[in-house]
């Protein structure tokens, strides 16, 4: 059983001490390629380049997206582009045919009003016979005294404004017809009519799905003073698959010709492997950019999709894990990012073995699950050859007697681990007459590289990102290894004890209760996991007419992976007649140290410190405790 500190925290505390740093470098190969912001936001898809949400190139308030996706894709006005790529248009329709339109319009209500009181003159002038003589006697006097120009003046003024109005929404007209006809003209670039067609048909999906695999084999050879352990990492394969529908293909298609005249390959977007430092992607291509195109961006290109309603692969690459990843290779287990330990377990005659696994920095953030576990054949000769029993007196897994193995599986290694994989041998493991062999299999929900390859490292071929809730990712990796165990490997491990240290308090009021309580905030403040409490029978003495009452209590508590037993023995004496209780207590610490390992004897005195203090403070808090009731 272990307590709250979990093994991140004693991994780091014993690292520091020896002055190693072991949080990984903070890394990212996907970079905005102006600034080298990590927030990447698309890219180019001319160039391909990765650009931040301040150097995606957009229109100003005069421009507008050419025609380059439309009628290929929904998000046509969307398309990312850089500044040595960008080519928008003069927005004819938003500066000159929408404005022309809407003058005109306003310039047509004030025709009508003025047309109206115009057409009321008229009205009134040839349906009114006193209104009429009046006009024409007017008229007819201003000719005779030679002033024609008067009446065609009035004339003039009186149609004046509708005429203004009706020539200047013709002009407007004009003008929104012009702008369409060189919007129509213009709209789209040179780029598009002078470049070469394209070639890629722009393909959306309902469904992207990325899986990622790794693993690692470990071989640790636990042999004084020849102890080797090594971490060999396999290649890693990730995959990224559509799902496209039924028609999808054929409506490309379609739309491709419709725009272009022809037939090209079907394009699903852009995959940026985020690769950490310490990887190696099998590309043919140095980890460098090629010209401006980074060297870790895949395009997702195939020419059919053979099964539209399903997962179709359309980008597969593998990778290899560096020494970056795992950890230094020096010494035993020595800075890597994993570690497995077989220790013995104290007060047990030598005869239980646990196996220990442990994280650093990352991989301690994941979430374990061991597999299995599993022994090879345990035979009945394995301590005499005259033994004809199963070796293996009491394990916390399953034994299979058929196959004479043992096995754990399905074993979650949470960061509050209560216990350990655990067997116990009728014999003391050092009588072992050969080694024991254990191969295991960890797994876990995160890749071991750190490759990063989720819903904003995926674009699609506008380069804008794929929508999060259409991506699933599968992450997969697997630690596989071989322990070999030899016994000569416990043959150097010592217990060290501390001097027992005693108390007592008079006229206490103790009852199973408080002891209870007091063992309670014994867990809280130390850390303390208690896994044995043993209550006598009470007793009376013949001699004082007192009863007594003893308990036993075995509790643990860890320093880094070291575990220190203590032990405290509590007697109660209540006399007949009296309120309270005399309570005597003893407390003992008891460590065993495996001295056959470098990094772990370093902190053998540490350790030794740890266990007088703890005794120490136990006794006292157990006495102040007492006293207060």
């Amino acid at each position: 059983m272990q307590n709250d500190l979990t093994i991140e925290r004693q991994l780091d505390a014993l690292k520091m001490k020896r002055g190693v740093e072991v949080l990984p470098q903070r890394h990212t190969s996907v970079r905005c390629d102006v600034c080298g912001d990590e927030d990447v936001l698309g890219i180019c898809h001319h160039c391909h380049r990765y650009l931040c949400s301040r150097h995606i190139a957009r229109p100003y308030f005069y421009q507008e997206p050419s025609w380059e996706f439309k009628g290929l894709t929904p998000d046509w006005r969307k398309a990312v582009h850089c500044e040595d790529h960008r080519h928008f248009v003069f927005a004819f329709r938003r500066m000159i045919v929408w404005p022309a339109l809407i003058a005109a319009l306003i310039t047509g209500l004030i025709f009508l009003t003025h047309f109206a009181t115009l057409s009321g003159f008229i009205t009134r002038l040839t349906q009114d016979v006193n209104t009429y003589a009046v006009w024409a006697t007017w008229a007819a006097l201003s000719r005779y005294q030679g002033a024609n120009q008067l009446v065609y003046f009035t004339a003039l003024e009186i149609a004046r404004p509708s005429l203004v109005s009706a020539l200047t929404g013709l002009i407007l007209l004009a003008i929104a017809g012009l702008g369409e006809w060189a919007y129509r003209k213009h709209g789209v670039p040179s780029p598009e009519k002078q470049g070469p067609e394209p070639t890629l048909i722009p393909v959306l999906h309902k469904r992207y799905r990325v899986t990622v695999e790794e693993s690692v084999q470990v071989q640790f050879k636990a042999k004084w003073p020849d102890s080797t352990f090594a971490l060999r990492p396999q290649p890693g394969q990730v995959q990224v698959q559509v799902v496209p529908g039924r028609d999808a293909e054929l409506t490309a298609r379609n739309a491709f010709f419709d725009k272009w005249g022809g037939s090209g390959t079907l394009s699903s977007g852009y995959v940026a492997l985020d690769m950490p430092y310490g990887t190696d992607l099998h590309t043919g291509l140095d980890q460098r950019n090629v010209g401006k195109q980074p060297w870790n961006l895949m395009m997702a290109t195939c020419g059919h999709f053979p099964d539209p309603e399903h997962w179709n692969s359309v980008i597969s690459k593998t990778y290899t894990l560096g020494a970056e990843v795992l950890g230094n290779a020096h010494g035993l287990q020595e800075g890597h990012r994993f570690w497995v330990l077989p220790v013995l377990k104290p007060f047990r005659a030598g005869r239980t073995i646990e196996i220990l696994f442990g994280f650093a920095p990352p991989w301690s953030a994941y979430s374990w699950n061991l597999r299995h576990l599993t022994s090879e054949v345990l035979s009945p000769d394995l301590f005499s050859e005259d033994d004809v029993a199963f070796p293996v007196q009491e394990v916390n897994g399953r034994i299979d007697r058929s196959n004479m193995t043992v096995r754990w599986s399905n074993w979650p290694l949470s960061r509050k681990l209560e216990r350990w994989p655990a067997m116990t041998f009728v014999r003391p493991v050092t009588e072992l007459r050969r080694p024991l062999i254990l191969h295991f299999e960890l797994e876990t929900d995160a890749p071991l590289s750190g490759l990063h390859v989720g819903a904003d490292r995926l674009w699609l071929p506008t380069g804008n990102p794929i929508p999060s809730e259409h991506l699933v990712e599968q992450l997969h990796s697997r630690i596989t290894g071989e322990l070999e165990i030899h016994p000569e490997f416990f043959a150097y491990t010592r217990e060290f004890v501390t001097e027992t240290l005693t108390g007592a308090v008079d006229q206490v009021t103790f009852d199973p209760a408080s002891f209870s309580a007091i063992l309670r905030q014994f867990a809280e403040r130390h850390a303390l996991t208690v896994y044995s409490l043993i209550q006598s029978t009470p007793m009376i003495s013949p001699q004082s007419n007192a009863t007594m009452k003893q308990w036993d209590v075995w509790g643990r508590y860890y320093v880094e992976f070291y575990p220190i037993d203590m032990h405290v023995i509590l007697s109660a004496e209540q006399r007949s007649g009296e309120p309270g209780s005399q309570v005597r207590f003893s407390v003992t610490c008891r460590v065993l140290e495996d001295c056959q390992v470098a990094y772990l004897n370093t902190m053998s005195q540490q350790v030794e410190e740890r266990a007088v203090t703890l005794s120490q403070s136990v006794r006292d808090e157990l006495v102040a405790l007492l006293q207060a009731g």
